[in-house]
């Protein structure tokens, strides 16, 4: 990890730069016009596509999207993908129009969001516990656990995990249980 990037809060930063820029009268206000019109575009495309196709164009994504660096809006395209997934599995379970069926959707996709939730807060957790760490010693390799050389397979592993996840989230979501 680069030691410049070490703890690093998204949010916070946004927030700081904005004060400063109130703060210092220095505030590039061509980026919040830029930011303004982009929001209206994507509001106005929202009210059109919800008018028109009956569907919508997730507003708050986008703005996610847009502020927030890539490693932090992939497990959003990631969950997304999976819930898409895990709904279109759902609807060749159940059939809509029938009370029971349309109960036991919701019980499924309660199911998937109880387990989702506890994901994320499980992981702004750990991300907490494994500052502690980081911050005493001042380095982010303070819990180092591959060797340099296999360095290159941390990736590979890691896109490895969030596949198993990803099924094992899917599974549990749809299982008869």
């Amino acid at each position: 990890m680069n030691p410049a990037q070490m703890l690093a809060a998204p949010q916070a930063g946004l927030m700081a730069t904005v004060a400063k820029g109130v703060f210092t009268h220095q505030l590039e206000w061509n980026m919040i016009g830029v930011g303004a019109f982009i929001a209206v575009i994507c509001i106005i495309v929202d009210e059109f596509l919800k008018k028109n196709y009956g569907t919508r164009l997730p507003v708050l994504a986008v703005g996610l999207g847009i502020y927030l660096p890539l490693d932090s809006s992939v497990p959003c395209v990631i969950g997304g993908l999976l819930a898409y997934v895990t709904q279109a599995r759902l609807d060749k379970m159940f059939h809509f129009g029938v009370a029971q069926d349309e109960q036991k959707m919701n019980e499924h996709r309660h199911r998937g969001l109880l387990l989702s939730c506890g994901i994320v807060a499980g992981a702004s957790l750990m991300g907490v516990v494994l500052a502690i760490p980081f911050a005493l010693a001042q380095n982010t390799d303070a819990l180092r656990l591959m060797p340099e050389r296999l360095q290159p397979f941390a990736g590979v592993l890691s896109i490895f995990v969030t596949a198993v996840l990803c099924w094992w989230i899917y599974r549990v979501v749809v299982s008869k249980k």
